[in-house]
């Protein structure tokens, strides 16, 4: 009896687990926003998925204003902003610049944020070629957003002012939550 109770719960157990996976992954099949998004996998056997979404690259030499459309973006919690950049020598060249974005759900602001690139937190280095940068709250929490219904459609309207940078480098916008590449 105590090995069939096992072997069950062990069952419902993993379904869960993989009925949560498939859900994720059938909603990224259904996104159509701007960007390309990206599943990503669990990090270690309790982790959970998630996704990342990567927008177009811009001149970092250049102002930038854009309204991205985010259509079907996946549910979840913790959705995190990053502005990629391509090295550390870059960062700094640039963090006088300024960069803000705001999330919106139906012309709603769900999130907002502005600063100087200097005040924005670097995330250690995922390889030696790139550097994102993420705000923080006045708690030193990560700023994050969650989308709570299927087939939401939302925006992300973002901001980039150069002030004195002349370098033909590039950037680019990382939506992520979850997951591990």
């Amino acid at each position: 009896m105590i090995n069939f109770t096992k072997t069950i719960f062990t069952i419902l157990f993993l379904q869960a687990l993989t009925g949560c996976d498939y859900s994720l992954k059938n909603q990224i099949e259904n996104y159509n926003g701007d960007g390309t998004i990206k599943y990503l996998s669990a990090p270690g056997f309790l982790g959970l998925s998630g996704c990342s979404i990567t927008m177009p690259k811009f001149k970092l030499n250049a102002g930038h204003q854009n309204i991205y459309k985010l259509s079907g973006i996946p549910q979840g919690k913790n959705y995190i902003v990053f502005l990629v950049i391509p090295s550390e020598d870059t960062f700094e060249k640039i963090k006088n610049n300024t960069f803000s974005y705001t999330v919106k759900s139906n012309d709603e602001v769900i999130l907002t944020n502005s600063s100087t690139i200097k005040e924005l937190i670097k995330t250690s280095k995922g390889n030696e070629s790139t550097r994102s940068i993420y705000f923080l709250d006045q708690d030193n929490n990560k700023t994050d957003f969650s989308v709570n219904e299927s087939n939401a459609t939302l925006t992300l309207e973002v901001q980039y002012t150069n002030n004195n940078f002349n370098e033909a480098v590039k950037g680019h916008l990382l939506i992520s939550r979850g997951g591990y590449k």
